[in-house]
């Protein structure tokens, strides 16, 4: 009986039980493959393969030689192979059967090579096709007999890592796990944990042991010089560098404890190297060019396919060399200049650190740099003596995953020897595996021994560096995170400094910014340079921090740190949709919408002020015009303007100081109405916010609430509905200001800071309940509150505070400060409440903030904090206003008799489903035949906050048939958008700034 024989004998024997799954018909596979090579074993681990694996591995000897996957008979592989499991199959694992147990199916390097049918299942019955048998025996055979293809491209080499890497760490996750759980695994977290990096989750031990035996692979393989056939992991223990003696040490303790499951596959990775042409990969190695380096597209390659989150969590994101070039240069030339460091970076005794080392691109321009100036010197003889007594001793990176740690270690080791330097047996690379924003540890002087030992000297002689040594330049560019992967005490305790200004805690509401990545990186290098006392820190970073308010703490605990702030702001943020001053498009000089800029610090004791001197530059333009002016300048030859940066914002921008002089006269809106908040959250809208009553209705019985909670809601422009309004299902209800929003009382709408660079236009009125992105949308525009009165609660004798009106016999007062009402009535020289009434007031200042001079003069200010009102002595004026802002709220608030002559048409029947919104020729389309007529293009554009209002009223109801009363809403909306810019017109022709 043949092979195949036996294995359709043992198939069917299965298969006619009856109650046989796949896993049943794997013993029978598992013989069919031994019995095809003498000296091969298939192994079949369950738990592996539920977690990310092939079924078997085959192994010949220690090598893994083959690869299956197996389906249940009936499986359709043509399904199989559509699924992305298979597709990363394939890519990693070169020699691969998929089978359902009757057809067999060989790919090999990823590609479909051949398919044999030796069976097919007809209802109950297998049929076999005998004829089949001898071309599957030949097909097993030429699998089993295979050699692994060649890998030749970096790209190539580091998908097949990632995805085996991948499978590792899913396999160390699953041992951890386990009802038994791995003892060694157990043992080695433990000691990462306690000696390395606190907050270490199992899944981020899981990926950094796994990338330790990936990159400790990679690095043997480099320093490999046998016959590559014979490269295997008992060979790589002894070929790693010594040049990074942690992982050496690391690799070589955690490798032969290896649980024999992950040492399978680890094998497998070693074999995927072995048949690498190492050659070839490091012809890249050395390459650095002016926008592509090859270490880091190796990285992030490997990271894309490992896990693309990662890259957005840690914000990895590749320095363009012009940007690394201009740092660099300019450190160089501070050194030479502020310190009388006459060798800038190549002075024997400037200790260098960059903290966020990724793979190195900073450290590696640092050293090319100092190269060149003592090639260029003459000096070239003494460069090798110069390495190894006074560059690698002071030196220093930080990074915390494994992979970019091992490949900036190569990346400078491969650099250095480019350049003609050999380490010698006990010499390293000051890169070292910490968290820099994890508290220092410090050396205990405690007896360890082993795995603990090792990794406890790379974690003290990291402190050594955050904490002891005269550290005098801070550069890099820290990770771009929002949603920060660093949360521990230590860097939230110095980050504290950063809540405060000019003695008082910020009242922020939400300052997740201040915990942004970037930011704990610019405290830890400002942390560094004043424990040294001297020196400068010079990063590229987001440049949200330069004039948003939440960071003035932040901006003013600078300023008292450093003696010179230079501020590069190379913009390009396209959240922002900057475009240069002359109109065209911004563009990025990094593959990311966030804008950034460079920022270097100067620390000079020499210099004795309280205050830094800030200086800053505008980069505007294409991405390649940037390049070549950060290319062509340094710190030196960018034209600097000075900065006044004072309280209260500290900012780092440049404004007009007259113009702020005179905008910081007016009262701020805070100021004026001191009861407000932020609109309301529900967090759950599709539950709690309808277009109609009866839907509203529903939406509460299905969450037991009582109809009474049903309420209106000003949702976005010109869009009320329907909220159920109950602290059950709200998240953020405001009830403490929102209780004063009634039918009769009125409350103003606007927004503490502005996220884009067109004209301000976030104000707006309502009498219903107000929800948080009601005017806009926008990052950082979320919607503030103002309500013009506020009402007493019943049977509740509230006393006026020292700054605020009585209530009245109604039991209401104006939510207006005493101080702000007395200030106006000295203006006007009239008396609150005979003269002129809340309303008023609140008129007044509506119509003020829609004046397009208003809005223009003050652009700058009103980006970073809420609007302020500027007041008026002319009393005629102030009642021209008055009327002006009180007709254009009435029209806002749709209840003006102006709006029933709208002039608007909408002809055509139909059923009023908008389907497709779209403007052309003086009418807005819902679907392909109706729409409404007799709109103009500036009304159709017309924007209040972040909403094109008449777009975005249709956009929200696609696929919804509009009711006749919104048929007729929105020919009111038009009405109301022409009547607003008509009325923002006369605004501006009774007015004239400054106001007097």
């Amino acid at each position: 009986m043949t092979m195949i024989e036996t294995y359709v004998q043992n198939i069917e024997h299965e298969f006619k039980t009856g109650r046989a799954r796949e896993h049943s018909y794997r013993p029978a596979l598992k013989a069919l493959i031994e019995a095809c090579k003498d000296g091969i074993t298939a192994i079949n681990e369950p738990s592996h393969s539920e977690g990310g694996a092939p079924d078997f591995i085959v192994i010949e000897g220690v090598l893994p030689i083959a690869f299956f996957e197996a389906k249940d008979i009936g499986t359709s592989l043509d399904r199989v192979e559509k699924k992305e499991q298979l597709g990363r199959y394939k890519a990693a694992y070169g020699n691969l059967i998929l089978t359902n147990y009757l057809e067999f199916r060989w790919y090999l390097d990823g590609k479909h090579v051949e398919t044999v049918r030796i069976g097919e299942k007809r209802g109950n019955k297998l049929r076999w096709m005998s004829d089949k048998y001898i071309e599957l025996e030949s097909l097993l055979g030429r699998v089993m007999n295979t050699v692994m293809p060649t890998v030749h491209s970096p790209e190539e080499l580091a998908s097949k890592m990632a995805l085996l890497a991948r499978d590792i760490s899913r396999l160390i996750l699953i041992l951890l796990r386990a009802d038994e759980p791995s003892k060694q695994l157990l043992e080695t977290l433990g000691i990462f944990e306690q000696e390395l990096i606190p907050s270490l989750t199992e899944k981020q031990f899981a990926d950094m042991y796994a990338q330790t035996i990936a990159y400790g692979l990679f690095a043997a393989r480099m320093n490999y010089e046998g016959k590559p056939e014979d490269f295997n992991l008992q060979t790589a223990f002894w070929e790693l560098p010594p040049t990074n003696p942690f992982l050496k040490k690391l690799f070589q303790k955690i490798v032969p404890e290896l649980d024999e499951r992950i040492k399978r596959w680890a094998g497998v990775l070693a074999q995927l190297l072995a048949y690498t042409d190492m050659d070839e990969i490091l012809k890249h190695f050395g390459k650095e060019t002016r926008q592509t380096d090859p270490v880091l597209h190796f990285y992030e390659t490997f990271l894309g396919k490992y896990n693309p989150k990662e890259r957005e969590q840690r914000g990895v994101y590749y320095t363009p060399e012009p940007v690394v070039s201009y740092i660099v240069r300019s450190v160089d030339h501070i050194l030479k200049t502020e310190f009388k460091r006459y060798e800038g970076l190549a002075d024997k005794e400037t200790l260098i650190l960059d903290p966020a080392t990724g793979t190195g691109t900073f450290l590696y321009f640092v050293v090319q740099y100092i190269h060149d100036h003592i090639v260029q010197s003459g000096q070239s003889g003494r460069w090798n003596a110069y390495v190894s007594e006074n560059l690698l001793r002071r030196i220093f990176g930080f990074e915390l995953l494994m992979a970019p740690y091992t490949i900036a270690h190569m990346k400078l080791q491969v650099l250095l020897h480019e350049l003609g330097y050999d380490f010698g047996s006990d010499e390293r690379l000051g890169i070292y595996l910490t968290n820099a924003l994890e508290r220092p540890t410090p050396d205990q002087h405690q007896l360890k021994e082993g795995l603990r030992a090792q990794i406890s000297e790379e974690s003290e002689q990291a402190s050594a560096v955050k904490e002891e040594k005269p550290i005098m330049v801070v550069l890099g560019n820290p990770p771009y995170s929002g949603h920060s992967a660093n949360e521990n005490s230590w860097i939230a305790e110095l980050l504290q400094d950063y809540y405060f200004v000019d003695g008082k805690r910020l009242q922020e509401r939400n300052s997740k910014w201040l915990r942004d990545d970037y930011v704990k990186f610019i405290r830890f290098g400002q942390d560094r340079i004043q424990r040294t006392g001297y020196g400068v820190l010079a990063f590229v970073t987001n440049h949200g921090y330069l004039d948003n308010p939440t960071f003035r703490g932040m901006r003013q605990s600078l300023l008292k740190t450093f003696t010179d702030i230079y501020i590069f702001d190379l913009h390009g943020n396209s959240n922002k949709k900057e475009k240069t001053p002359d109109g065209n498009a911004d563009q990025n000089v990094f593959d990311i919408q966030q804008g950034v800029s460079i920022g270097i610090f100067i620390k000079n004791p020499d210099k004795k002020t309280d205050y830094a001197t800030v200086h800053h530059a505008h980069l505007w333009g294409t991405r390649n015009d940037k390049y070549e002016q950060l290319n062509a300048n340094d710190i030196s030859t960018t034209p600097w303007v000075i900065v006044n940066s004072t309280s209260p914002f500290y900012l780092f921008v440049p404004q007009d100081e007259r113009l702020r002089d005179e905008y910081e006269q007016g009262w701020r809106i805070t100021d004026i109405m001191p009861t407000n908040s932020v609109g309301i959250v529900t967090g759950q809208d599709k539950k709690t916010i309808a277009f109609t009553k009866a839907e509203s209705i529903k939406q509460a019985k299905a969450l037991d609430i009582p109809e009474t909670a049903i309420q209106e809601i000003r949702y976005r422009a010109f869009d009320v509905r329907y909220v159920v309004y109950h602290d059950d299902v709200i998240t953020r209800s405001r009830r403490q200001v929102m209780q004063h929003i009634k039918p009769n009382n009125i409350a103003l709408i606007t927004v503490r800071q502005k996220s884009t660079p067109d004209t301000w236009n976030l104000v707006g009125v309502s009498n219903e309940l107000i929800e948080s992105c009601s005017i806009s949308n926008k990052t950082r525009e979320i919607n503030y509150v103002f309500p013009l009165y506020i009402y007493q609660e019943k049977d509740k004798m509230d006393l006026p505070g020292e700054d605020e009106f009585p209530f009245d016999e109604e039991g209401k007062r104006p939510n207006l400060s005493v101080a702000f009402v007395r200030d106006l009535e000295g203006k006007l020289g009239k008396t609150f409440q005979e003269d002129f009434t809340p309303e008023d007031i609140f008129y007044y200042a509506y119509a003020v903030f829609h004046s397009p001079t208003y809005r223009a003069r003050y652009a700058d200010f009103l980006k970073i904090d809420f609007p302020r009102l500027p007041l008026t002595s002319d009393w005629d004026l102030f009642q021209q206003l008055r009327d002006l802002g009180q007709y254009l709220a009435e029209v806002h608030l749709m209840r003006h008799p102006d709006l029933h002559q709208h002039g608007i048409t909408y002809p055509e029947a139909g059923d009023n489903v908008v389907r497709k919104v779209e403007w052309r020729n003086e009418r807005v389309y819902i679907n392909k035949t109706q729409y409404f007529g007799g709109i103009n293009e500036d009304e159709w554009e017309f924007m209040i906050g972040g909403y094109q209002v008449l777009e975005k009223y249709l956009k929200e109801r696609e696929n919804r048939t509009l009711t006749d009363d919104e048929l007729l809403h929105y020919m009111r909306v038009v009405k109301a958008i022409r009547l607003t810019m008509q009325i923002m017109a006369d605004i501006d022709d009774i007015l004239l700034f400054p106001l007097v």
